[in-house]
């Protein structure tokens, strides 16, 4: 998959984690990247930048990141599509990672992030949810012929 036209909001309160999973982004080939410190400003954002997928801390302060997915989901109705966001954490299981999930996170990463399992995830979600990715083009391979 070509990510070069996937937009990514990348959200987390430590400058040097949006920038560490900025740089990991990019070099994946994601060239339309966008930050935000905590929950509220990623609602900004996401307003404004219409990502494919989300990348969000789970413990920020003042707004965390189940209080954003739960904003989040609560505007489905007027954005008509939600992007799948995964979650970051320090903690690879715990309470926090249950309910991230039950509440429909697309899944968790355990910090620090490392290019195979970003990849692996975004590829999974762009192979299992291509409604919400109508406006990239997708390489299916060599046509039938």
């Amino acid at each position: 998959m070509d990510y070069g036209l996937l937009r990514v909001l990348v959200v987390d309160d430590e400058q040097f984690s949006r920038f560490a999973v900025g740089t990991v982004l990019r070099l994946l080939g994601v060239k339309k990247v966008v930050e935000a410190r905590d929950g509220a400003s990623a609602m900004e954002a996401y307003a404004a930048f219409w990502p494919h997928l989300v990348i969000c801390d789970l413990e920020m302060k003042p707004v965390d990141g189940m209080t954003f997915l739960r904003l989040l989901k609560e505007q489905e109705k007027h954005l008509h599509r939600v992007a799948p966001v995964i979650f970051l954490t320090v903690h690879a299981e715990g309470h926090l990672v249950h309910q991230a999930m039950e509440l429909g996170a697309a899944g968790y990463l355990v910090k620090p992030v490392k290019a195979p399992q970003l990849k692996k995830r975004m590829d999974s979600l762009l192979a299992n949810t291509p409604d919400l990715y109508g406006d990239l083009p997708r390489d299916d391979g060599p046509a039938a012929g």
